[in-house]
């Protein structure tokens, strides 16, 4: 909660200045809410058992932070009173609260009904601030886990009496609205990117802008021109490294707003492309073939490198000599989306030996300190004192090891970094893959602690007392000094600091920097004993800010903190932490860039750019299923390529390689294929699918035939339709869960793919019921079905045709059964080849052409679409 106060402070914070001799009088601004606690005060939920109802903070009072693109990641309450205007425009899946002079809630967008989650409304609502009241809108990225949305919704409810309060006291409101909307600024360029560029232009607009308004603009410093409408476009030349650029809107002598860009300078060079494969995956791998067959695809779509997880999070090995630790192989994992590799398949000693004749690297990633599930965890069976011990509020303080936690939503069982059993046990898996398999590197994977609520064990608190021995400090209450729990009447949890708060911090930090330390010393020895070039990475998340709960710091060792990065806990960033980097142990470093949008990837980039201060190479990480639309993962790979030291997509099962490699090689992505299944329900409106032997992502539907592999290798939550060789129906996957909604308890995925047959295999985005619930209302078990694809005739849509005629040439495949083909072109039959091939002339007429294309397997029809070609 605290990130977003420190924002403000950066960025939007009203800077007290002397006034300038002849100058106007500066307007009484809104009440700073940086330096000032505001908040909305409910209804209490029992007045007979206290007088006081729960409270939220408010971060701003009549500012224009709505539509704020930096602020989307954000979570907030935001106040508008009729000082701000007559009007505010609510957003969808935003929830908002209208309130009058008097204090009763007269009107609710969004609230919850039995504490639900709210029906959203779809469209925006303009909602009339009320004279003398005010409007108040909540904000959060996940109604589930933050207390915004979810506060205002549950909280207020229409009918109730709400009080302001300003630093605990009930206040007025107008103590807290001044003359007007307060005013600002708003970036019109990125807030925060890399460029190899020398020179740049950045730009912003002064919000709530009135030519009589006395406004002028200071970017670092020097004055800069105001356009009549409020802009301001500046010419910056950068240094190398990071630049900070502070753009200051000046009233009355005065600073009133201030934004900061952060720009990293950097040259390009070569990069190379790191495929990551989970372990999950390796059921797909049944023979050396199929494994030969995947790194063909990834090298021929741009891909220099494999990044294998050799060792998952529940403690099983991708590989089968174990001579120093006897870890389990992965054939005997248990959890059924994983299990079914082949225990007669070294994967990794394959996988090395095809990669080398292909001339690929193999990097071998390490789940560090992961060693089991909630439900399978055999390497914790056997050393269970090495177990995580944790303190979370759901345990009322009390410590327990992290399978007996009541805490939800946990799905690895880590063990104790601190533990030297545990330690050491990590090291020797690092030398047995290191001694065994002539690999390139060792990937640190989850070489962390577990969260901030760990570890907590008697090995940790003595670990802890001899770090504050060494800095001159004592424990005195275990775990309380550090941090403990405390419970208000309704049971809800505040952590509750202790003295040592920052030291344990640090502390943890250090504690994996000098694990970090032991690998680079081991991969140092095996390189100077057999000759080998060995590197060390490390693979991490790309939100260092929040990074320190689980004891990673990944930034130069020079690094330092600037307030203008507004990181949620600054105070943590002090010389003890910086003395805990471990950067310069690393060959290269991988940061996860997941986010979904250019700006949030090159966001992510830069700051790993700032952090690792070009100490090391970065390589951005971007995860497939995020950026799966051809056109935004060509942007973001590009801009990965140009503004990161490497590429690194995640993972295999979400990689479509025709998509990656037009991403790689920066060229338009054009698909030329239309793939179609019949339908039993309706003959003659067969079912468009979107892929064929590709993997499934969301908002796919692919078809799958055996050439794909032995299964699917798909996910839990889809939907899939099972085809025999008969062309019958046998099974549809999930089906009853997706017709009823209910994925309570889901089948797994992952369909064997009958020889001669196929599997149609569906999957929306969470919440999203389309494909799914198209699937399992089509189909049943028994229905005769088939499938094919036409090959040649999409393309043709995607730019004009300069001719008056042209070939129309393609083939028509079947997909699974069948044997009798039939193709149909503006209702005329098509002769078929041999193979499905077929070519025939088209007249097109100036401007768009429509050809209706129709495809039969078997008299059942599978294709059937329109399609527009444009002749200039």
């Amino acid at each position: 909660m605290l990130h977003i106060w420190l924002r403000r402070a950066a960025a939007l914070v009203a800077l007290v200045a002397l006034p300038l001799a002849g100058a106007q009088s500066a307007p009484r601004l809104p009440v700073d809410t940086v330096r000032n606690v505001v908040e909305l005060e409910a209804a209490p939920r029992d007045i007979s058992l206290t007088t006081q109802g729960p409270r939220q903070r408010i971060t701003f009072v009549d500012e224009s932070v709505l539509d704020d693109p930096q602020l989307t990641s954000s979570k907030y309450l935001a106040l508008f009173s009729s000082a701000y205007g007559d009007t505010v425009t609510v957003p969808p899946r935003y929830v908002a609260a209208q309130v009058d002079a008097s204090g009763r809630v007269t009107r609710m967008v969004n609230p919850s009904v039995d504490g639900k989650v709210p029906a959203w409304e779809a469209q925006p609502i303009p909602l009339p601030i009320p004279d003398g009241g005010y409007v108040v809108i909540a904000f959060d990225t996940s109604y589930a886990n933050e207390y915004y949305k979810r506060f205002l919704a549950t909280a207020l409810r229409v009918g109730d009496t709400v009080r302001l309060r300003l630093n605990g006291e009930v206040s007025e409101l107008p103590e807290l609205i001044g003359d007007g909307p307060r005013p600002g600024l708003r970036l019109t360029t990125s807030a925060m990117f890399t460029t190899a560029d020398k020179l740049v232009k950045l730009g912003a607009r002064v919000l709530n802008y009135s030519p009589d308004k006395g406004y002028s603009v200071r970017v670092n410093g020097a004055a800069a021109t105001l356009t009549a409408d409020g802009r301001v476009s500046y010419n910056y030349v950068l240094r190398r490294g990071t630049n900070y650029v502070d753009f200051e809107l000046w009233q009355a002598g005065a600073v009133v707003a201030r934004r900061s860009v952060v720009v990293y300078h950097k040259p390009q060079a070569a990069k190379q492309v790191l495929l990551w494969i989970e372990q999950g995956n390796l059921r797909r791998f049944q023979d050396a073939a199929s494994i030969r067959r995947m790194l063909l695809e990834a090298q021929g779509a741009g891909v220099t490198g494999i990044a294998i997880d050799v060792k998952g999070y529940e403690g099983y090995a991708s590989y089968q000599r174990t001579t120093r630790t006897g870890r389990p192989y992965v054939s005997a994992i248990r959890n059924p989306t994983k299990a079914g590799a082949n225990p007669n398949l070294d994967f990794l000693g394959v996988l090395v030996a095809e990669a080398r004749q292909l001339g690929l690297t193999v990097h071998a990633s390490m789940n560090v300190f992961g060693e089991g599930s909630m439900n399978e965890a055999p390497i914790l069976e056997a050393h269970p004192d090495w177990e995580e011990q944790v303190l979370r509020a759901e345990d009322r303080n009390r410590i327990l090891p992290i399978r007996q936690s009541a805490a939800p939503g946990k799905i690895v069982a880590f063990v104790n970094p601190q533990h030297p059993g545990a330690r050491a046990f990590q090291l020797d898996t690092a030398r047995e893959i290191l001694e065994n398999y002539d690999v390139d590197g060792i990937v640190l994977d989850r070489a962390r602690y577990d969260g901030a609520f760990a570890d907590f064990s008697d090995e940790s608190r003595r670990g802890f007392e001899a770090y504050l021995a060494r800095i001159g400090k004592r424990l005195d209450r275990w775990p309380g000094d550090v941090y403990s729990f405390s419970y208000d009447a309704q049971g809800a949890a505040t952590r509750v600091e202790g003295p040592l708060f920052l030291d344990w911090w640090a502390y943890r930090s250090g504690v994996i920097r000098d694990f970090v330390k032991d690998v680079r010393a081991l991969v140092n020895d095996v390189n100077r004993r057999y000759g080998r070039q060995v590197q060390l990475s490390q693979y991490v998340g790309s939100w260092y800010e929040t990074l320190f709960e689980n004891g990673l710091n990944w930034a130069s060792l020079d690094w330092k903190y600037d307030p203008r990065l507004a990181f949620p806990e600054s105070r943590i960033y002090g010389d003890a932490y910086a003395q805990t980097s471990y950067l310069d142990q690393l060959d290269f470093i991988m940061i996860g860039s997941y986010q979904d949008t250019l700006e949030g990837v090159e966001r992510a980039v830069t700051l790993g750019n700032i952090l690792t201060g070009g100490r090391v190479p970065l390589y951005a990480s971007l995860a497939l299923n995020n950026v799966q639309e051809p056109r935004l993962q060509r942007q973001v790979a590009q801009s990965a390529l140009r503004y990161a030291d490497g590429l690194m997509l995640f993972e295999y099962s979400l990689a479509n390689f025709p998509i990656i490699a037009a991403s790689v090689r920066d060229r338009e992505y054009v698909r030329d294929e239309l793939v179609g299944v019949s339908n039993p329900k309706e003959p003659e409106n067969p079912l468009s699918a979107d892929f064929v032997n590709t993997n499934r992502n969301e908002e796919n539907t692919n078809v799958f035939t055996s050439s794909f592999g032995p299964t699917t290798g798909t996910s839990t939550f889809g939907v899939e339709v099972v085809v025999g060789a008969d062309g019958r129906v046998t099974a549809v996957k999930n089906g009853a869960q997706a017709r009823e909604w209910n994925f309570a308890q889901p089948e797994d995925n992952n369909s064997a793919i009958p020889q001669g047959g196929f599997v149609v295999s569906a999957l929306d985005r969470s919440g999203v019921r389309v494909r799914r619930q198209q699937l399992a209302n089509l189909f049943a078990p028994g229905d005769e079905v088939r499938a094919a694809r036409l090959i040649g005739l999409l393309a043709l849509e995607a730019a004009p045709i300069p001719q008056a005629r042209i070939e129309l040439q393609g083939r028509l495949e079947t997909l699974g059964p069948g044997s009798r083909l039939e193709l149909r072109l503006n209702g005329t039959v098509v002769p078929l080849q041999v193979g499905g091939a077929f070519s025939v002339p088209l007249e097109l007429h100036p401007g768009a052409n429509a050809l209706k294309v129709e495809a039969w397997v078997d008299g059942k029809k599978v294709i059937g679409r329109t399609l527009t070609l444009t002749r200039q």
